[in-house]
């Protein structure tokens, strides 16, 4: 589920504020979470805290320059770590669960609670579709990184937002809107919580689909093929065979299927799909007459598309979701990487991924 971030005072505070769910009390002493470690020493609300201890309401959790922390909060976020020199506040007042105010940290969220989140502020908002990511404040920017799922970085009104996928960071300067996504690269300490909170985080579901009434799924698990076009005539890099190739061969396999990549032209594959000859066609080119869904960019910016036979939401579903999570999950980004040699553009996914 998908929860907006609006940071308060950047880069003094991110917060976050709960909606369609209760809210923390405002009041200091209810307890909103739990002290999970600290190593070798944290703060709360100022006074020095161990493994067990409650987190109360507006009680502020803090390191020093050699302490680190994790915590658990009863809420969408499952479990965050703060590094050296760090502070969060909880459930501060006016109802939020986290005000960011220093340093850096990193949370997951539990994808089984579905609530929408919102995080107040004059100058940017961060939507979040259940990531593993890490807020950073420092005096002049805050920096929201992605190691899972999806953060959408705007400014009020939506204006010069940006979408920052796995492995990927974006900046807000004081004052200014988001830049552009750049590719992140994790310090010891995030590559840490990083492999910690992930592990907590259930895996991506690539298992193959039921078939249901699909006659192409039907055919493709009677004949353990996944038989595939690609419009070798619209190629204008290698990236893109490369990609096509390796993303036919992720689903292929995925889905205990045999994969086969055909090149040929889409006037020619639309029309073996549609006699069912090919079970999907990679291409620019889409037909009113299949279902199709954006796939990737190539270098030069230009969208291909996954098509299929029309008229059949099982498949269409099935396509969907598992796009949706190679997405999250990363591996699209790291093929992505491998074959173009550059970050890829999450821009164009913003309706599938629910942004």
């Amino acid at each position: 589920m998908p929860f907006r971030i609006r940071s308060a005072v950047l880069p003094l505070a991110l917060a976050v504020l709960a909606t369609g769910c209760p809210k923390g009390k405002s009041s200091g002493g209810s307890s909103v979470g739990t002290v999970l470690s600290v190593s070798p020493a944290a703060l709360v609300g100022g006074a020095t805290a161990a493994a067990g201890d409650p987190l109360p309401a507006q009680s502020l959790v803090s390191t020093n320059g050699t302490g680190h922390a994790d915590f658990k909060l009863n809420t969408k976020f499952t479990d965050c770590r703060l590094d050296v020199a760090s502070s969060v506040q909880v459930s501060p007042p006016g109802g939020d669960l986290l005000a960011f105010k220093g340093g850096t940290t990193w949370c997951n969220t539990d994808t089984d609670i579905d609530f929408d989140v919102t995080v107040d502020s004059a100058q940017t908002s961060i939507t979040v579709v259940d990531p593993v990511f890490g807020v950073t404040v420092l005096e002049d920017r805050t920096i929201v990184a992605v190691a899972q799922g999806f953060v959408l970085v705007s400014t009020p009104g939506g204006e010069g937002s940006v979408l920052v996928g796995p492995n990927q960071e974006s900046q807000v300067l004081e004052g200014q809107s988001p830049l552009p996504p750049v590719g992140f690269m994790p310090s010891d300490f995030e590559a840490q919580a990083i492999k910690d909170l992930s592990a907590s985080v259930p895996p991506p579901n690539f298992g193959p689909p039921e078939a249901g009434d699909s006659p192409t799924l039907m055919r493709i698990f009677g004949d353990l093929t996944l038989a595939a076009a690609f419009d070798e005539k619209q190629v204008q890099d290698e990236g893109t065979e490369d990609f096509s190739h390796d993303f036919v061969s992720f689903l292929g396999e995925s889905w205990g299927l045999k994969p086969a990549l055909e090149p040929t032209s889409f006037a020619v594959a639309a029309r073996a799909l549609a006699d069912g000859f090919f079970d999907v066609v990679l291409s620019p080119e889409t037909s009113t007459d299949l279902g199709s869904l954006q796939l990737f960019q190539d270098s030069g910016g230009r969208d291909w598309f996954l098509s299929f036979a029309a008229g059949d939401p099982t498949l269409e579903e099935a396509l969907r979701d598992f796009v949706a999570a190679m997405l999250g999950s990363g591996d699209y980004g790291r093929i992505y990487q491998e074959d173009f040699g550059a970050q890829p553009n999450y821009e164009p996914f913003r309706s599938l991924i629910g942004l």
